[in-house]
């Protein structure tokens, strides 16, 4: 579903999961009550995936994006990355 979906793909950009805990209830509880942070705050460039990433994790399955919003949103977001990475790769070269 795709909140799973949210949940991996924060994990997978982040290197986080959205929602840790010492015992898999207070994890629960979190998923059921809390907001993740901003994937961004983790990694500022991750800006692009935030507003996505936070739609797929909603609490209401209502809200959630579907499959073809994702990847709309998804493609720019991925392009604007890849193009400020070749801007630092373009620093560190010089």
């Amino acid at each position: 579903d795709i909140y799973s979906l949210g949940c991996v793909a924060y994990e997978c950009l982040t290197g986080v999961p959205p929602f840790q805990g010492e015992v898999m209830s207070s994890v629960l509880l979190r998923h059921l009550n809390e907001s993740p942070q901003r994937p961004s705050k983790l990694n500022a460039a991750l800006a692009p995936f935030d507003d996505i990433i936070l739609r797929m994790l909603a609490k209401d399955p209502l809200n959630r994006p579907t499959l073809d919003q994702i990847t709309q949103a998804l493609n720019p977001a991925a392009q604007e990355v890849q193009q400020e990475l070749q801007r630092h790769k373009e620093i560190v070269v010089k």
